[in-house]
């Protein structure tokens, strides 16, 4: 396991974006960069980023509907993340 570090792209997100509900974003291309292909258009209008730095086999938990995401990964260290949704 690997620490995720701003030198090993961790998760950024923009605090109280949840609150906003689901936010329309605008489709792309699916290409190694981007995983999901759900940019959010003008990203910058809802603030600055925070980021997640974490030690490994710390975790973070957040809403879905959190603006989040993270860079590509260029460094020689993995990143793995795994999604965990409730719903009753």
């Amino acid at each position: 396991m690997h620490d995720a570090d701003r030198g090993h792209p961790c998760m950024q997100y923009i605090p109280g974006t949840q609150g906003l509900g689901p936010l329309t974003y605008q489709p792309s291309e699916t290409d190694e960069s981007n995983g999901l292909n759900q940019p959010v258009p003008e990203v910058e209008k809802f603030g600055e980023p925070v980021y997640v730095e974490l030690k490994a086999g710390e975790a973070s938990l957040h809403s879905d509907l959190l603006l989040h995401g993270s860079e590509a990964n260029a460094s020689d260290r993995r990143r793995c993340g795994l999604t965990l949704r409730y719903t009753t």
